[in-house]
């Protein structure tokens, strides 16, 4: 069963310890096991090891302040804490001259991951229709083995402080969880994500979402069609509604695609985000293909609104 996201905390700076997993045996491997010693195919010391538990061959990554086992992993699994992750991309952010960002800090799932997000309000590019946007960088680190340690592109809307996401790959810093992370790799992430921003490649959704005009009517309808594939709840639609009705920016009057999916990330990062970030972050990504797809597909589009 799906685990539910709790709520976001910003406590980051834990320790985490790698320990191994015991297996604990069954009533009826004790009684098999105490047959196996009376038989004589079994000595005292191996008897003693069995019944104080046998290694599984999983080891848990266990935080040392709550004692919970954030993820389970293998001997070759490398962990890097948090603090050390953050202390290399805040080095690397000094050696390339990118120290002026406003950062925040996420931790989910009991601290199972953590994604680092930094805003460069001064770093910005315009979409078609005008709206101003500002660089976005989200690292993350996780102790289940959900994620690599990564940059994913994002963007911050100047006039509302909106977040959005974008359609482009992760940035890797690293091919898998090792014991340390280089602030080299960390560094050529950085500026490989930072290029593909400078190129204007993220802003060409927004532009072609700009491009489709639909109504006031055929905006509610799509919302609908959103929530009957399940990537909106009734609660989150209807939210989502009253400020594509009544939008509270002179920009969003507009309607197209575009402003649409503005109601979409302005209700997500005021309403949603704060206590639901992995639910609210993987929403936006869901809801912006879902529209691409219909901005660029009559009959993808047809569907969405029927």
């Amino acid at each position: 069963m799906a685990r539910t996201t709790r709520p976001h905390s910003t406590d980051y700076d834990y320790n985490v310890v790698t320990k191994t997993l015991k297996h604990e045996l069954s009533p009826e491997e004790v009684d098999k096991a105490w047959e196996q010693f009376d038989s004589g195919s079994m000595n005292r010391n191996e008897l003693s090891d069995l019944l104080a538990g046998n290694h599984s061959g999983w080891y848990g990554n266990v935080r040392t302040d709550t004692n919970q086992v954030l993820g389970i992993c293998t001997e070759q699994y490398g962990k890097v804490q948090n603090s050390d992750l953050i202390g290399a991309i805040e080095e690397a952010f000094e050696n390339v001259k990118m120290t002026d960002y406003e950062k925040a800090i996420y931790s989910v799932r009991d601290g199972a991951r953590v994604y680092a997000r930094y805003d460069f309000p001064n770093k910005t590019q315009a979409t078609s229709v005008g709206d101003e946007v500002g660089l976005r960088l989200t690292a993350n680190n996780s102790f289940d083995r959900s994620c690599r340690i990564s940059f994913s592109l994002g963007m911050v809307r100047l006039v509302c402080t909106n977040g959005m996401v974008t359609m482009e790959d992760e940035y890797s810093m690293t091919k898998k969880h090792t014991q340390k992370v280089s602030v080299d790799f960390i560094e050529e992430a950085i500026q490989n994500a930072v290029q593909a921003f400078d190129d204007g490649k993220p802003l060409q959704v927004y532009d072609r979402l700009a491009a489709k005009d639909i109504t006031q009517a055929q905006g509610v309808r799509i919302l609908g069609g959103l929530e009957k594939k399940n990537l909106l709840s009734t609660r989150l639609r209807e939210g989502v509604e009253s400020l594509w009705i009544a939008p509270t920016h002179e920009e969003d009057k507009e309607r197209n695609l575009y402003n649409l999916l503005n109601a979409v990330t302005q209700h997500l990062t005021r309403e949603v985000e704060g206590e639901r970030f992995e639910y609210s972050d993987g929403i936006n990504r869901k809801v912006l293909r879902t529209l691409d797809k219909a901005a660029r597909q009559p009959t993808q589009f047809d569907l969405l609104v029927a």
